[in-house]
């Protein structure tokens, strides 16, 4: 089970240049500097994100979930863990997650990327999505 999760977040990643399939969706919560609280709109967006993959993609093989911090917020590893749990917190109030949750937190350095106050949401649907066997699209009739 290790294996195969290691083997799907690598997918999530995008890793291997010669999958031409990548069922993984992905999603970012975004915070204002020093803040671990969800804004409204956050918590919108996030709602809007979580419905539309109800419907393209009702089953979930794989949920993993980070939070974040840019080194420079004060006390950046406790605020990356703080945000984490306020996702998980809506993420399991509204059920979304139908597999468990893997968790992790940390900081980027400055420079690394253009917004690091951020929880990074990705999951990758069961079957039937696009890149499974026999199936050209979701949507299809």
């Amino acid at each position: 089970m290790k294996i195969r999760r290691t083997l799907a977040a690598l997918l999530l990643l995008g890793i291997h240049p010669a999958y031409a399939c990548m069922p993984g969706q992905n999603f970012d919560v975004y915070f204002p500097p020093d803040s671990a609280a969800v804004s409204t709109s956050e918590v919108l967006r996030m709602a809007n994100w979580m419905v539309d993959q109800r419907i393209k993609y009702p089953r979930q093989e794989l949920f993993q979930i980070n939070g974040r911090a840019e080194e420079r917020e004060h006390n950046a590893r406790s605020l990356a863990k703080a945000r984490l749990q306020a996702v998980v917190s809506i993420l399991k109030t509204q059920h979304f997650n139908q597999v468990p949750m893997d968790e992790h937190y940390g900081v980027y350095r400055s420079g690394d990327v253009e917004n690091g106050r951020r929880v990074e949401i990705s999951i990758v649907p069961a079957c039937p999505n696009p890149c499974c066997p026999g199936v050209k699209s979701i949507n299809a009739p």
